[in-house]
């Protein structure tokens, strides 16, 4: 095995028989009964357009590329970001600047953190795992006027807001209607 970095891994065949070679320390394959390199054969699967560059071949179930190294599958983002810029960093994550799954554009790509992508997909409000906030969690007012202020406002078990001054009035007039 020769590795292109630390996403890519090409097996090395001999051309009789194979579908692989190496010339000049990079691989080649054969497509269509012609040689072609890793990189030609990575960019052929790849949509270029004035924004994103699309990944047009296998994709997994969450839209992210999949490209067959020679060995196994890698993601296409990485295995692009190993094409333009060499080996990724161990322990390091390659992100969107687009947040498009199937781009493989390299100046959409960057080295960062599993936590610094977290933060990223938090700031951007694609995190899967944060509770979705109620429209009425956006609005600065009750339904009678009162602002949700950290003051005027409770915050129940279940996370809805109560306001205080409106919860006041309906408790004075829960008990006029009790005692009378």
């Amino acid at each position: 095995m020769t590795s292109l970095g630390s996403a890519l891994t090409v097996p090395a065949y001999t051309e009789t028989g194979a579908q692989a070679s190496w010339v000049s320390g990079r691989a080649i394959r054969f497509v269509g009964g012609e040689v072609c390199s890793v990189e030609e054969r990575f960019w052929n699967k790849v949509l270029k357009t004035d924004d994103c560059w699309t990944w047009t071949s296998a994709k997994s179930r969450k839209g992210y590329g999949l490209f067959w190294d020679g060995n196994k599958f890698v993601r296409a983002h990485r295995a692009s970001y190993v094409l333009a810029f060499g080996p990724i960093p161990d322990g390091m994550c390659v992100c969107h600047h687009c947040d498009n799954p199937s781009c493989v554009r390299p100046d959409h790509l960057f080295i960062g953190t599993n936590a610094d992508n977290v933060h990223d997909s938090i700031a951007k409000g694609r995190f899967r795992f944060l509770p979705k906030v109620p429209k009425s969690h956006l609005k600065p007012y009750c339904k009678n006027g009162h602002p949700f202020s950290e003051s005027n406002t409770r915050i129940t078990e279940r996370g809805y807001r109560v306001c205080r001054a409106c919860r006041v009035v309906n408790n004075r007039a829960r008990r006029q209607r009790l005692a009378s």
